[in-house]
């Protein structure tokens, strides 16, 4: 079970009314409310916005709309990625503090970490790769559609 919070959830922790929200946030309360109705359908720049206005960390919140689970579709990539990258970045301060701390950490034990990290970026370019090819592949169906439609 996630111990996340929906944004609904974090703007009334922050005790901001719908209306108190939007305001703030420079949108229309119908937006506000739209946002609050499908939280994955927000750009990611906006999820963090409104994580920012209401004092929360990003990762408290889940951006899973209530009636579909479904994983969101516009910020979950580049949430995705930057887990990833919070993850990596754990991974490193972990190996650092282990060299420092422990006079016992053995070149062996680094390379190895060092290996485990460099596995973990590979799978994730390789990820990101085919997410790219798989856009490029969508795109040019696109066109290729559109283009038989404009010759009709």
């Amino acid at each position: 079970m996630s111990n996340k919070i929906s944004i609904q959830e974090a703007r009334e922790k922050a005790g901001m009314s719908l209306g108190d929200a939007a305001l703030a946030a420079g949108i229309t309360k119908k937006k506000m409310t739209w946002y609050e109705e499908n939280p994955g359908l927000m750009e990611f720049d906006e999820a963090i916005a409104l994580c920012k206005l209401y004092g929360c960390k990003f990762d408290e919140v889940d951006f899973r709309s209530k009636s579909n689970k479904a994983e969101p579709h516009k910020i979950y990539l580049p949430y995705r990625r930057l887990t990833f990258l919070l993850e990596m970045k754990k991974k490193m301060s972990n190996i650092m503090l282990s060299v420092t701390d422990d006079g016992q950490y053995s070149e062996r034990h680094l390379l190895e970490d060092l290996i485990d990290l460099l596995n973990d970026v590979g799978h994730e370019e390789e990820v990101i790769m085919n997410e790219l090819e798989a856009g490029i592949v969508s795109i040019k169906s696109e066109n290729h559609l559109n283009l038989s439609l404009a010759g009709r």
